[in-house]
């Protein structure tokens, strides 16, 4: 229901067993609506997102509890870590994880109550793996050209976090002359009312306004570096081989990411895929390694390719599992 676990699902609509159900969010949170859904169709299974907001949650639970009175399998897909949940009375026959840092999280936390879980990248990310070379050569030949550096800023929906990091992080953009490309997230409270403008004026931060662009539309613009606390824009960053910075500070970034997924550092952080910066005065070191250490850069989006499967389609990998799965095959 929610913009990631449409992405996750969408490329498996390209597939003869697969039919995407855009479901109405005004009605889909009865039971009936699922139970009409189900009864149009021949199913063998549903496949669900793992949506973050209350109401993607609310609704996707509706539609695993009837598929499971009606003895279908059901998976479910991650489309970032942490975000899967548990339906009591409508137990997972399968989770789909990105990666074994996933795995491990889930098995920790579910313990007993853990569901099958089978590793496959996300595949919402496929429409970017067919054309990462195109995009990183085009990426490359920007730099080329650039003289100060650009750096996007991808916001959260939590407009303290947000303020309090740019704070921390401002001198350290000065002493580069860097421009600071602002993509606000569009539940944050602090972008609808207007601040950043005075605060960046206030802390002397040159930037530029890109909340309304697309993603594809910042990252066409060659930023040296995506800087960020955990938003998945900086994973896209990564195929058009721009390196990510995340503020994951122990008291904002981190512990909001702690609260909300389980954990404080992004795990292809912890993999060598991003940059992350955790404790106050780091910013100026930190922040010239991720924007000039060309050696440790290289490492970063080395580390990235591994953990992402940057140049292998997932989508018709983990369609086949799926068919199988749900004994289709």
């Amino acid at each position: 229901m929610d913009d990631g676990s449409r992405l996750a699902l969408q490329p498996l609509a390209a597939f003869p067993s697969f039919e995407i159900v855009d479901a109405d969010p005004e009605k889909a949170a009865d039971e009936k609506y699922w139970k009409t859904v189900f009864e149009d169709r021949k199913l063998s299974g549903l496949v669900v997102g793992t949506s973050d907001s209350e109401a993607g949650r609310r609704i996707e639970a509706c539609a695993r509890r009837v598929a499971a009175r009606s003895a279908l399998k059901i998976a479910a897909i991650e489309d970032y870590p942490g975000n899967y949940f548990a339906v009591p009375d409508a137990p997972t026959s399968v989770l789909i994880a990105e990666s074994r840092f996933s795995e491990r999280l889930y098995r920790e936390r579910l313990g007993n109550a853990c569901p099958p879980i089978a590793i496959y990248c996300s595949p919402r990310y496929d429409h970017y793996r067919v054309k990462s070379d195109e995009l990183r050569r085009a990426t490359q030949a920007a730099w080329r050209q650039s003289a100060a550096p650009k750096i996007l800023w991808a916001g959260q929906p939590e407009s303290d976090d947000c303020i309090e990091s740019l704070r921390r992080i401002a001198a350290a953009v000065r002493a580069h002359d860097a421009t600071l490309l602002i993509k606000a997230h569009p539940r944050d409270r602090a972008y609808c009312e207007g601040i950043y403008p005075k605060l960046l004026q206030d802390l002397g931060v040159r930037n530029e306004d890109v909340t309304g662009l697309s993603v594809d539309a910042c990252l066409a613009m060659s930023p040296t570096l995506a800087l960020t606390q955990f938003s998945s824009v900086a994973i896209e960053a990564g195929f058009f081989g721009i390196p990510s910075l995340h503020l994951v500070y122990h008291d904002v970034g981190g512990a909001r990411l702690q609260r909300k997924k389980g954990y404080d550092i992004p795990f292809y952080c912890q993999a060598g895929a991003g940059f992350f910066l955790q404790h106050i005065g780091d910013e100026p070191e930190t922040l010239r390694r991720s924007l000039l250490d060309e050696t440790a850069r290289a490492s970063v989006i080395t580390c990235f390719d591994d953990f992402f499967a940057t140049r292998t389609r997932i989508a018709p990998k983990l369609a086949d599992y799926l068919v199988e799965f749900m004994g289709l095959a």
